[in-house]
């Protein structure tokens, strides 16, 4: 570090003496002036390290030359060197805030290494001093900082109050976030916080991006390091800031990555009025401080996908609930311990007993409800070996896959025998455990043509699913359908049903929908042939079985319906 020195003295042979020999260090420069208004014009424009000033000189002398210079900059070392030895200009200049006071006289060589020793150490003190009141403050920060992770869980709110510390606790001219475009590899200024003439304020920086990733920020965005500038006016990487830091007053920057895990896509950058501020010690604390933004950062986002995939499960779950409750078919289902969870409307309509009345009961409450008995049956067995539902009577046992399905015959609760399809499967999580099982129901009493339903968690493998809402617009289709029509489901779900549908068809198949819904278990349209259009225009032929999604005396609201080609 050079040593500036500014030496008032109205004497020009002693002036030059001094600036000879001091210079004589290669670590110090001395500015010479003769007069104290000169050198007050002076550091306005220029700063210095150090004032050496002579005490008896015209216009103004020493001792009002230090007072002025004490209130405008409180800091600056201030030696005086006189010729005057009195002791009451000793005790004013000390307590005017001199550092030190030299009398002039002597062996010249011994006074001047006597000034030099004191501006080294003046100068020194000053910048210890000047660092503990930095340190002192960024540990301040820090401190406000975590208290802030703590309470906010909005990343934007964060990134603010982050900008905003740092100017109103660490005294920083400014503070800003910039994240990055990486298909464009331009950065934008997300939040920003600054002072600006005298007042503490929130400054919008423009959404425009940055000139381009050799910038300070860029720097620290793109190699994922931090990135310091003592000297702005001469760093080449700050060339574009020049003339902002010269409007603003701040002398130095650093900028720090803010990481998402091992990803930078931002970078926190401070702005200070001193020149060389950001020293080792500085940048240690920074560096810990934008660590642990970014881990805030990170799991404030973390908890928004958590959050996210929670209600996307959420909706699946419900879309699936829906589902199954407006199957055309009976179904049920129960937990790992045997509680009844799900109790569909077909199964309400076909056992004559509500959901209400059975969802949260175990004890075989369901084989209660439908044969009488409270005893094991298919959905209880879903991992049985077909000699061993043999031996419970079920009877053309076959298997998909997690699928089992069967016939048996039953003696219901009113004592009429029954012949029932039924299918069964685990139901598994996402690690693959057994977490229940489910069941459908179909009497075929009255035909052995039954057609076989695949799980009802399942997609079907020989019919297809259609739901639409009340606008006809397509919720939910299942493979099989969007493949029988040539299409995918993606590209079914959205649009509406007539899309499917020839011209001529259009208003009868929506007269049918329309009617009111009458049924004490919900709008029921029955089983009728009706052709669609393919992908290419062509008509399939499909048997459609259909129910409403309304209950009694409302309004249509949609329908569920399984669909089988019949060509």
């Amino acid at each position: 570090m050079v040593i500036s020195v500014l030496y008032v003295d109205d004497e020009k042979v002693l002036r030059d003496t001094l600036k000879l020999f001091l210079e004589k260090n290669p670590d110090i420069r001395v500015t010479s002036i003769p007069s104290a208004t000169e050198a007050l014009e002076l550091l306005k424009k220029t700063n210095f390290d150090a004032i050496i000033s002579d005490y008896e000189m015209p216009v103004m002398d020493g001792i009002e030359f230090l007072k002025i210079v004490r209130a405008q900059y409180p800091r600056l070392p201030f030696i005086i060197f006189t010729g005057k030895g009195r002791e009451e200009i000793v005790i004013e200049s000390i307590n005017n805030g001199a550092d030190f006071y030299v009398k002039k006289g002597g062996d010249p060589k011994a006074q001047f290494a006597e000034l030099t020793n004191m501006v080294r150490s003046s100068v020194e003190r000053r910048e210890q001093d000047k660092k503990i009141v930095r340190l002192n403050r960024l540990y301040l920060v820090l401190s406000r900082i975590n208290e802030a992770v703590v309470r906010i869980h909005d990343q934007n709110e964060l990134m603010r109050e982050v900008c905003k510390i740092a100017v109103g606790e660490g005294n920083f001219i400014r503070a800003w976030i910039g994240c990055a475009d990486e298909s464009t590899r331009q950065i934008h200024a997300i939040v920003a916080s600054g002072t600006i003439d005298g007042f503490f304020t929130d400054i919008q920086e423009s959404t425009d991006a940055l000139p381009d990733d050799k910038s300070l920020t860029g720097t620290a965005i793109w190699d994922g390091l931090f990135t310091i500038c003592n000297n702005i006016e001469q760093d080449p990487m700050m060339a574009g800031w020049v003339d902002d830091a010269r409007h603003h007053g701040y002398r130095s920057a650093a900028s720090f990555p803010l990481t998402n895990g091992t990803t930078v896509r931002c970078a926190l950058t401070f702005f200070s009025r001193e020149p060389d501020f950001f020293t080792d010690s500085e940048i240690q604390l920074l560096r810990e401080l934008t660590e642990n933004v970014s881990f805030a950062l990170e799991t404030i986002e973390l908890e928004i996908n958590k959050t996210k995939i929670r209600e996307e499960l959420e909706h699946s779950e419900h879309l699936l609930t829906t589902l199954i409750n407006f199957f055309p078919e009976p179904v049920f289902a129960i937990d790992k311990s045997g509680s009844v969870i799900i109790w569909n409307k077909a199964m309400e309509g076909f056992s004559d007993v509500s959901a209400e009345e059975v969802l949260g009961k175990g004890d075989y409450e369901y084989s209660a409800r439908i044969i009488g008995k409270r005893k094991p049956v298919l959905i209880d067995m879903v991992f049985a070996t077909d000699k061993e539902l043999k031996e419970k009577k079920y009877s053309e046992i076959t298997r998909g896959r997690h699928i089992i399905r069967a016939e048996t015959k039953v003696t219901d609760i009113n004592g009429r025998t029954r012949t029932l399809f039924v299918t069964a499967s685990p139901l598994l999580d996402e690690r693959g455990q057994y977490i229940g099982a489910i069941e459908s129901v179909r009497d075929i009493s009255q035909s052995k043509h039954a057609i076989e339903l695949s799980g009802a968690v399942s997609y079907s493998e020989d019919a297809g699913i259609w739901m639409v809402d009340k606008d006809f617009v397509t919720l939910f289709v299942n493979r099989k359908m969007a493949e029988m029509l040539g299409e995918k489901p993606e590209t079914v779900i959205g649009r509406r049903f007539q899309e499917f549908l020839f011209e001529e068809d259009i208003k009868n198949i929506e007269a049918m929908f329309m009617q009111p819904c009458r049924g004490e278990r919900g709008c029921r349209y029955g089983s009728f042939e009706q052709n669609l259009r393919n992908a290419s225009g062509k008509p399939l032929l499909f048997r459609i079985s259909a129910t409403g999604l309304a209950r009694q005396n409302e309004p249509f609201s949609g329908f569920f319906g399984l669909f089988r080609y019949n060509p």
